[in-house]
């Protein structure tokens, strides 16, 4: 299982519509066409649903290179393909098999070119065969990918303090967001601006089954027990942290994405970090409405049963009442630091 890696790629959906008769080709729609095959798109969707393993804990999703699963990060790959080439792919907005194919057609042209010295003072000659061999062998060169619009988003359950380390160094992530994230103490929901990303703490209700209160006051007694949800939005992509495994948050999201844009449409791309960041609290907050109706269905119960209850039946419900009254409080603090945050987040959103 350590090595385990399950990777599910648009593009095989791709190849499987751009086969059957009606679906959009290179030829030049009408925008009509580009409407039925959204509306078929719509009303048929695959049934390639996507579903986290129990102990994956790093969950890759690129618009263009696929979804990825792990238990680890070096596992994090396709074949011979890593996650160094996942990310570039992804930034490329490229699929994996093109970038192959780029790697291949690049490595050709540049031995087609290459111009042999004449001697050792022939400078020009030894300055394009040495630019030639470095262009032939990736390895010896770093150079940033180009952005061409793509993004990818990278979730990690529970890390690491050697992962996390790694991760900070990587993607130039500041210590105090490194301390935030690490924490397993309650937090509060935040917007901080550093150089080079934004960081988001936005806070969600775990639903485990052995789930309990985490407040200090009521801690291990029924409750809502809340977890952490940190969001790391950079240019070209989001990275989230919990500490919570099995949240719903993500396997959500990925579906959301992916239903996004079909593959049948050509356009720009709308997959971007800010949308992921925006998928990822809206998700969150759609899961406060239920357990909020839920405890007005409670009071509501009390208030009718209270009065026509024997005296030996009230301590019982005394027991309801003081666990609404917990799960009201943790609401409450749940519920407190979440408009600024997303006034933070819309303001964001308006200046780009």
């Amino acid at each position: 299982r350590a090595s385990h890696t399950s990777e599910t790629s648009p593009h095989d959906a791709t190849a499987a519509k751009e086969s059957e008769p009606g679906c959009g080709d290179a030829n030049g729609d009408e925008p009509s066409e580009k409407l039925g095959a959204l509306a078929v798109a719509l009303m048929d969707p695959s049934g390639n649903q996507f579903e986290q393993d129990a102990g994956s804990r790093f969950v890759l999703y690129s618009p263009s290179a696929g979804t990825f699963q792990a238990q680890t990060l070096d596992a994090l790959k396709r074949g011979s393909m890593t996650l160094a080439d996942i990310i570039e792919a992804s930034v490329r907005l490229v699929s994996l098999d093109q970038l192959q194919r780029d790697r291949i057609a690049e490595h050709e042209s540049a031995a087609t070119s290459k111009v042999p010295a004449t001697s050792d003072s022939d400078g020009e000659n030894a300055l394009h065969i040495t630019s030639v061999r470095s262009r032939s062998h990736p390895r010896e060169r770093t150079p940033e990918p180009i952005n061409n619009g793509g993004c990818f988003w990278l979730d990690i359950t529970d890390p690491t303090p050697d992962e996390m380390a790694s991760l900070a160094r990587v993607f130039g992530i500041h210590p105090l967001t490194v301390e935030d994230i690490m924490t397993d103490d309650e937090g509060r929901d935040k917007f901080e601006t550093f150089a080079g990303y934004n960081f988001i703490v936005y806070r969600t209700i775990d639903f485990g089954e052995d789930a309990q209160s985490n407040y200090e006051f009521n801690r291990g007694t029924e409750g809502i027990a809340t977890a952490n949800f940190c969001l790391v939005l950079k240019q070209s992509c989001v990275l989230s942290f919990h500490r919570t495994r099995g949240l719903c948050h993500v396997p959500n999201v990925v579906e959301r994405l992916r239903d996004l844009v079909p593959s049948t449409l050509t356009m720009q791309p709308v997959v971007t970090p800010a949308y992921i960041a925006y998928a990822l609290i809206d998700d969150i907050t759609d899961t406060l409405a239920p357990e909020m109706r839920s405890i007005e269905l409670e009071v509501d119960a009390a208030d009718e049963l209270v009065l026509i209850l024997s005296t030996n039946e009230q301590a019982d419900m005394l027991q309801r009442i003081g666990a609404a009254r917990r799960k009201i409080l943790t609401l409450w603090r749940l519920l407190q630091g979440k408009p600024d945050v997303v006034r933070a987040f819309a303001r964001l959103m308006d200046r780009h």
